[in-house]
């Protein structure tokens, strides 16, 4: 899927994508440079989280970094890569920190 396939997707109304979609969206993303910047229903995809929770994070904080222009919200692909080293692996649920 090109690039344009890609922006059509994005900005069609709120629905759940299929995966040849998520595959669309996360090949984009893997091929981008680092300074690259994504919506959040890219960041989504690449998270496995929902929008709502991009949204969430960014108005509770402690969520990705990102920038806003013109009422736009912008992930850096180097900042979405950072916060997914500094995520918590467990390979039990015992190991969860008790927040």
């Amino acid at each position: 899927m090109d690039n344009s396939a890609v922006a059509r997707i994005s900005t069609s109304k709120k629905k759940a994508l299929t995966s040849s979609e998520k595959a669309a969206f996360s090949q984009h993303f893997w091929d981008a440079p680092l300074d690259a910047l994504f919506d959040q229903k890219t960041v989504a995809v690449i998270t496995s989280h929902s929008t709502s929770w991009c949204e969430n994070m960014r108005w509770k904080g402690g969520g990705i970094p990102y920038l806003k222009f013109a009422h736009k919200c912008l992930y850096r692909k180097r900042d979405v890569l950072a916060w997914l080293e500094k995520q918590q692996i467990v390979t039990a649920t015992c190991q969860y920190k008790s927040g």
